[in-house]
């Protein structure tokens, strides 16, 4: 089941990150109480679908992710 950004992650895993319509899909890492980002470009036009949860080898954090580092940054730097 697709989830929508603003919703928050409930398991932590991979996710696959499925734009709108500038990028092709791609996974990412997500911590349950996350988020689901906004994309800089498509904004709320991204869907994220889980795939599995962690393991040794994984994606980067969302985060560092070019398309999202702005809205994640704001939401995870102390006030």
């Amino acid at each position: 089941m697709p989830r929508a950004v603003g919703e928050r992650v409930s398991q932590s895993g991979i996710y696959k990150v499925i734009h709108q319509d500038h990028r092709q899909p791609h996974e990412a890492t997500l911590r349950k109480g996350e988020v689901f980002p906004a994309c800089r470009i498509c904004r709320t036009g991204v869907t994220f679908e889980f795939l599995r949860t962690l393991a040794e080898f994984q994606p980067d954090h969302i985060g560092y992710d070019p398309d999202f580092v702005d809205v994640v940054v704001k939401k995870t730097r102390p006030a």
